[in-house]
């Protein structure tokens, strides 16, 4: 009730729920096996698979927006799921709400945004503007060698293995750098 009050109050009208949806085929990745040395590598094969089902997912949802005349939808929910009787699919769904500001120009497309509807007026109050939903991914592997294994099954000490702790560092600087170049394709000040 809040959300939609809020919402209201900035003018906007709630029009329908919408969705966008991808079930989408992962292909096969090459990985090395048993190295002798501790290899780290991003799985790219599949990174991309959940980037494409996302934007696939995304795009839907922006389309239905669009049949009903939508300035933007508000308080998108971005979900991937996996099924055990499709080991290599997954499937990306997102789901919000569309609004209209009546008696304005739209725009060539619709913004999504993932801000409740409180969120979305602070922006507002604010004076910024919802430009998109940015999205980045990266799947990442430690391939672990002779030496990190015996590490890991011969040593009784506390220890950071360090190997691992590097591996997700690099992982999530891939995964920024392709937030951050998504939300430059939208013109946008930043993200949050």
């Amino acid at each position: 009730a809040k959300e939609l009050l809020l919402t209201r109050q900035q003018g906007y009208q709630p029009l329908s729920q919408v969705m966008g949806s991808s079930i989408y085929h992962v292909g096969w990745q090459y990985t090395p096996n048993y190295p002798r040395m501790t290899l780290f590598y991003e799985l790219e094969t599949i990174s991309n698979a959940h980037l494409h089902a996302a934007q696939l997912a995304l795009g839907r949802l922006e389309q239905e927006a669009s049949l009903l005349r939508a300035h933007g939808v508000i308080g998108v929910r971005l979900t991937a799921r996996d099924y055990e009787w499709g080991s290599d699919l997954i499937e990306y769904t997102a789901i919000g709400t569309a609004i209209r500001l009546p008696n304005a120009p739209l725009h060539p497309r619709p913004f999504l945004s993932d801000l409740s509807g409180q969120e979305f007026w602070t922006l507002l109050q604010a004076g910024y503007y919802p430009a998109g939903i940015a999205v980045g991914y990266c799947i990442y592997c430690v391939s672990s060698g002779w030496h990190l294994d015996q590490q890991l099954r011969w040593n009784w000490s506390n220890q950071e293995i360090t190997d691992y702790s590097q591996a997700v560092y690099t992982a999530r600087h891939l995964a920024i750098t392709r937030l951050e170049a998504a939300a430059r394709s939208f013109n946008a000040l930043g993200v949050v």
